[in-house]
């Protein structure tokens, strides 16, 4: 008895970590609409992001990965009433976090629609295992949403 409640418990907590990882499909809408009622200050980005990928956190070895700060540059444009037709090129902190062995990560040589964190010495992006401030390869449609909602028509 004691035996069959051990392997029942082990089950559910592996389920809870299961669960927990489950993401809501991302929308750049609502990431927009949270990203204006923030305190915090965003700063919407089209473009590339060039960075070292092993300084990506990673499973291996069966060791979970750890929470990691990467440096990267950004290279594109940020978003303005009419388009995102501001170039742009800074340096930004991917701030990856990890959940069990998931961790949030950008693709190298891939367009982005990000939403930048704004802070006196730069620029921060969050990347969780759920993807809820970079969509890779947006649409010209997702883009055009994006300036739709800056001008108040989301």
């Amino acid at each position: 008895m004691k035996r069959a409640f051990g392997i029942a418990l082990m089950i559910a907590a592996m389920a809870g970590q299961a669960s927990a990882l489950s993401c809501m499909a991302p929308d750049p809408v609502t990431t927009f609409q949270d990203s204006a009622a923030a305190a915090e200050t965003y700063v919407v980005v089209h473009g590339r992001f060039s960075f070292d990928p092993d300084a990506m956190p990673r499973f291996k070895d069966g060791k979970d990965p750890v929470d990691a700060k990467v440096p990267a540059i950004f290279i594109g444009q940020s978003l303005t009433e009419s388009g995102f037709n501001n170039g742009l090129v800074t340096s930004v902190t991917l701030d990856v976090e990890c959940a069990v062995i998931w961790c949030g990560g950008l693709a190298a040589d891939t367009p982005y629609l990000a939403f930048l964190e704004k802070h006196d010495d730069g620029f921060k992006l969050n990347l969780g295992p759920c993807p809820f401030r970079a969509f890779d390869q947006p649409s010209p449609q997702t883009l055009r949403k994006m300036t739709a909602c800056l001008n108040g028509v989301c």
